[in-house]
């Protein structure tokens, strides 16, 4: 028989004498210190003075003052702490991982970005516009990766910063001296595309309509060559012959 002190979950052996078991944060030297049946134990990693704590890959209840096993992915949380240590989850109502993670067997791995291989969709960042095209992360449709995320094309107008900004399904370039989404020379811009300039005779509402680099421009709704020029309409193009006057 061996003298021992009355109850191990309210009293330990210091050494001298049946001292108290602490509960959490509770300074401590030793494990048995700390009240286990709290699963508490000594913490003496940290920083003297030792506390109790709850041993890793557990956190503290303090509604039921007992350490319980952390959480793994999709249940239910009010705390980081409630989730697996050393997985990447976080507490959004549930254990989840950031926006740009995903999770993968027993972690969050990071989604890949523009131009990484992809075996299925959940491996690209959504979060930057991004989809699983061919085996690879890349922006779906129209759009175009601007070295961070998927952008839309830029309509007509707009500033721009070099080609790929701008919408070219619909005609439009970035011009280089004025740094605007425009049509071609050749084309104006109506009704959300650029659209060919009009020839002589054709009704029009602006001058901008007319093939202004023939000379035409918009008189009486009309797109009309200059008093001082003749149409030619054999090869639809201004003659740069000016009339006599007399």
């Amino acid at each position: 028989n061996k003298c021992s002190c009355s109850d191990l979950n309210l009293t330990f052996w210091n050494g001298t004498y049946c001292d108290n078991v602490q509960s959490y944060l509770g300074i401590c030297r030793i494990t048995p210190g700390c009240n286990p049946s709290q699963g508490l134990v000594c913490n003496i990693t940290e920083q003297y003075p030792y506390k109790c704590t709850c041993p890793p890959f557990n956190y503290w209840d303090s509604a039921e003052s007992l350490c319980k096993a952390q959480k793994t992915v999709s249940v239910a949380c009010t705390s980081t702490e409630e989730c697996t240590s050393d997985t990447g989850l976080y507490c959004n109502t549930n254990c989840e991982c950031l926006d740009n993670f995903f999770w993968s067997t027993n972690k969050c791995i990071k989604r890949m970005t523009f131009g990484e291989y992809c075996s299925f969709a959940l491996l690209c960042d959504a979060t930057t516009g991004l989809s699983c095209i061919n085996s690879y992360c890349t922006c779906p449709g129209s759009q175009f990766w601007n070295s961070s995320y998927c952008v839309s094309p830029i309509l007509s107008g707009f500033n721009c910063d070099n080609s790929y900004s701008c919408n070219s399904a619909l005609g439009l370039s970035c011009d280089r001296t004025t740094y605007q989404c425009v049509c071609a020379s050749t084309h104006y811009w109506s009704q959300g595309s650029c659209r060919l300039k009009e020839i002589n005779g054709t009704w029009c509402t602006h001058s901008l309509q007319c093939q202004t680099q023939n000379g035409l421009s918009c008189v009486s709704n009309r797109c009309l060559y200059d008093i001082l020029r003749r149409w030619g309409i054999v090869q639809n193009t201004i003659i740069g012959l000016e009339q006599n006057v007399y």
